[in-house]
């Protein structure tokens, strides 16, 4: 007898688990659900015909600081054909600050002095000739001089309509234009000396 009310309070907790796990799943498919409708709400936002109401659109999902949404904003506007969304989306991913990635080509015979550049930004060369550096940008607007600042209160890129250029980087110029997969292309010549080698920043990976 008591082996049997054990066995009954054995399946009676089991079930009691079992039907408090399928609540917690269940809870979670709905959260789930709930947040994919959000973000397909946020996509037809930025999709709407009217390039006015789409700008507006992006601009206010980007106000809202809900990190998904402004995830999810910034990469339709990097891959949209409007021009307009790519220079917002642009421009918030530099607000947002944080590290980037200078990639720079091979060098031929007549290019650019890229080993003086690599060193004088502590980058390294690739075995295939290439090579990258790394920049950091805090996410602070220098509105007098129209650029982003790195950590030293330097203008390190600035923005003119949909191109942007490497700004104050000791002899260095360089600019670039979004292309389709969310990569800054351009072209990087340092020291005005030799042939510019062409360069990129990626900034969706």
């Amino acid at each position: 007898m008591q082996f049997r009310t054990l066995l009954a309070l054995v399946m009676l907790a089991s079930t009691a688990s079992h039907a408090g796990a399928q609540s917690v799943l269940d809870e979670i498919e709905a959260s789930i659900g709930g947040r994919a409708t959000e973000l397909e709400r946020v996509e037809a936002l930025l999709s709407n015909p009217d390039p006015k109401r789409r700008t507006a659109a992006m601009e206010a999902i980007l106000k809202t600081g809900d990190p998904a949404f402004v995830r999810k904003a910034k990469e339709v506007g990097l891959f949209s054909a409007d021009p307009q969304l790519r220079q917002i989306a642009v421009k918030a991913i530099f607000d947002a600050g944080g590290a980037f990635r200078l990639d720079i080509d091979a060098p031929s015979k007549d290019s650019t002095d890229t080993n003086a550049l690599l060193n004088r930004f502590g980058g390294s060369r690739s075995p295939d000739g290439s090579g990258s550096a790394q920049f950091v940008l805090t996410g602070d607007y220098n509105v007098e001089n129209r650029c982003w600042t790195d950590r030293r209160g330097n203008c390190s890129i600035r923005q003119t309509g949909d191109v942007i250029h490497l700004a104050d980087w000791d002899y260095t110029s360089a600019s670039f234009r979004l292309d389709d997969s969310g990569v800054l292309q351009g072209t990087v010549l340092y020291d005005r000396r030799g042939t510019a080698v062409g360069a990129r920043i990626p900034l969706f990976e």
